[in-house]
C-alpha cells in the first residue's frame, strides 16, 4: 500500500492550497509554549486533502445540526512548528502574528 502523506513540504500548488485554507480556516497558537495548529470543518474533503498534505489523520463528530464536522490538530515543534515556518511567509498579517507567537520567534529584518 502506497504512503497516504505526502512529503513535507507538499509542492508549490499545495502549499498554496493549503496557506489559503489556513488563512481562513485554521488556528495557531501555543499551549504552555507548545506549538499547535489546527482545522475544523463539515467539508470532508477538504480537511481529508489537508490532513494528507500535513501528514496527519483526522477525525469527526456530530454537531448539533446533524452535520458531521472534520477536525485535525497538531502540536508540537517537530511538526505544527515545521509548518507553521513553512506557511508563514503565505499568511496575512494577523495570521503571520499568530505563528509567531505560537512560536515566539521573529522572522529577520527585510
Amino acid at each position: 500500500m502506497a504512503d497516504p502523506f505526502t512529503p513535507w513540504p507538499p509542492s508549490d500548488q499545495d502549499l498554496e492550497w493549503l496557506a489559503g485554507l489556513m488563512e481562513g480556516e485554521g488556528s495557531f497558537w501555543s499551549r504552555q509554549g507548545v506549538p499547535c495548529l489546527s482545522l475544523g470543518m463539515v467539508d470532508e474533503d477538504v480537511v481529508a486533502k489537508a490532513a494528507k498534505l500535513m501528514g496527519v489523520s483526522y477525525h469527526s463528530f456530530p454537531l448539533p445540526s446533524g452535520k458531521i464536522r472534520y477536525q485535525l490538530e497538531i502540536h508540537g515543534r517537530a511538526r505544527a512548528g515545521r509548518i507553521m515556518g513553512t506557511l508563514h511567509a503565505s499568511m496575512g498579517e494577523r495570521r503571520q502574528s499568530q505563528i509567531e507567537d505560537a512560536l515566539a520567534f521573529k522572522p529577520p529584518d527585510s
